[in-house]
């Protein structure tokens, strides 16, 4: 697909909704296993760059670094919980990625948003997805990132690369989608959040 038709694709199919959300999507949300109950749920973002390079859209995602105290050594899209001063959502995804990985605002165009996501540790989660410039240079938080890489979306987006795996949980069998890319092991929100952008995206999985 070329550039053009991904961006008609998008935008045909994205959300223009950038505000903070407090109740979960139910349209293309995924099951979630809820373990304990919160009386507020936090609204928070993440930015899914996009850029293209080698004749493919590809999306610029981290391995976050093993010392975090959460999610340490996942695969994720920069973003974060939603502060105060940010103006909504946008801003959020958009600050989150300068922090995380040097990528400033003024070298992405935002396309539009995709579904929230609950995650079981209380975070509404929103993806909001923008084109970046091809000529970008990218710097990652030592701190908080340990690579910096990217993979097609047409591969994330293709059902035949995503794989079900189960858990057992207080005696309860549970699920959860995987998306291996060479080295690189895509799992749990983010993942999700991949699955039920797909499904808003193509209509279905393809």
């Amino acid at each position: 697909m070329r550039l053009e038709e991904w961006k008609n694709l998008l935008q045909a199919n994205l959300l223009q909704d950038f505000t903070p959300d407090t109740q979960k999507n139910t349209q293309f949300n995924l099951p979630i296993y809820v373990d304990f109950k919160h009386d507020e749920l936090k609204p928070a973002a993440v930015l899914i760059p996009l850029v293209w390079r080698r004749g493919d859209l590809n999306a610029i995602l981290t391995m976050r670094t093993a010392h975090l105290t959460n999610h340490a050594g996942q695969i994720a899209f920069p973003g974060g919980r939603m502060d105060k001063e940010d103006i909504d959502l946008k801003h959020t995804a958009l600050r989150e990625a300068d922090e995380e990985i040097g990528l400033k605002s003024e070298f992405v165009k935002i396309l539009g948003s995709g579904d929230t996501y609950q995650t079981n540790t209380g975070f509404l989660v929103r993806p909001v997805l923008g084109l970046v410039a091809p000529e970008v240079t990218l710097q990652k938080n030592d701190y908080e990132v340990e690579e910096i890489f990217e993979i097609p979306l047409s591969f994330l987006l293709n059902k035949n690369n995503h794989r079900e795996e189960f858990f057992e949980r207080g005696g309860t069998r549970r699920s959860y989608f995987v998306i291996e890319y060479g080295r690189h092991y895509v799992w749990g929100v983010t993942a999700a959040i991949i699955r039920m952008l797909g499904a808003r995206i193509l209509g279905e999985l393809k």
